[in-house]
């Protein structure tokens, strides 16, 4: 009974976005820093700890392009599973205090498939996340920042971007 009650307390919310990554410079393997734009979808299920306040299950699905002068371009996908802390707005669906601000952190695994004309890398590790919402007159627009760590070759990757958050106020 307790799970069940839980589970209807969850909501659904889903962020649409652009931003640019980077594989940062490896001194392991010399490869150079490489950068590049992308979109992503970042479908949410939320779990209400207090008024402003929630835990999620969120993925931030990501696919774009990233560019190396001496490798030569990619096509990259990033397919990540994190828990995230939101507080403020945005937390859940529908908070009778507007608030104005909030933001979001969080971890979780990260799994990332690069593809060029002759050959595909994967990487795996470690997210990081952190963002910030906004409430624009009945909208909630945000800035998300992302860094993973792979465990493998010890890449490095960074993300900046923005995004539009759909089902706030439904």
């Amino acid at each position: 009974m307790l799970l069940f009650s839980n589970v209807q307390s969850a909501d659904f919310m889903h962020d649409l976005g652009i931003g640019f990554w980077s594989k940062l410079r490896n001194i392991n393997n010399g490869q150079q820093t490489s950068y590049g734009p992308y979109v992503q979808y970042m479908p949410r299920g939320n779990f209400k700890i207090k008024e402003n306040m929630s835990v999620s299950l969120a993925s931030p699905i990501a696919m774009g392009a990233r560019f190396n002068p001496i490798e030569g371009n990619f096509f990259q996908v990033q397919l990540p599973a994190t828990v995230l802390f939101n507080i403020g707005h945005g937390a859940i669906k529908n908070q009778k205090k507007h608030e104005t601000l909030g933001g979001y952190f969080g971890t979780g695994f990260n799994y990332i498939l690069s593809a060029a004309e002759d050959f595909t890398e994967s990487d795996y590790g470690l997210i990081s996340l952190a963002g910030m919402r906004f409430n624009t007159h009945h909208h909630s627009i945000g800035i998300h920042f992302s860094y993973t760590h792979d465990f493998r070759f010890k890449n490095n990757f960074i993300g900046a971007g923005l995004f539009y958050t759909f089902g706030y106020f439904e």
